[in-house]
């Protein structure tokens, strides 16, 4: 999995299998992306202030935080799997720990 933060028409998320091929593709992330013990991936978005939970095949997305949550401009994510938690860190400097439930 990677993101890409390319020109305005050339952001995306990215899953692939351990042979490289794309299994979907996301426009939504370009700044950070981290997954759970179910496959779910959180992805960040730089320009649109969000988080957003993306199911593991790719199909469902869903606005998880936003700038409402005091997420602006989100540089990276991390998932901690043992204790469920979500780390989101800012260009402002804010890192924030959230209980994903």
């Amino acid at each position: 999995m990677y993101t890409l933060n390319g020109d305005h028409h050339n952001r995306f998320i990215t899953c692939c299998d351990l042979g490289g091929s794309q299994i979907w593709r996301s426009s939504f992330a370009d700044s950070g992306v981290s997954v759970d013990q179910f496959g779910n991936s959180f992805a960040a978005n730089y320009w649109s202030n969000s988080i957003k939970i993306i199911s593991a095949d790719g199909k469902r997305e869903n606005l998880l935080l936003s700038n409402s949550d005091m997420i602006y401009y989100p540089e990276g994510v991390y998932f901690e799997k043992s204790n469920n938690t979500l780390l989101v860190t800012c260009r402002n400097g804010m890192a924030a720990l959230y209980r994903v439930i």
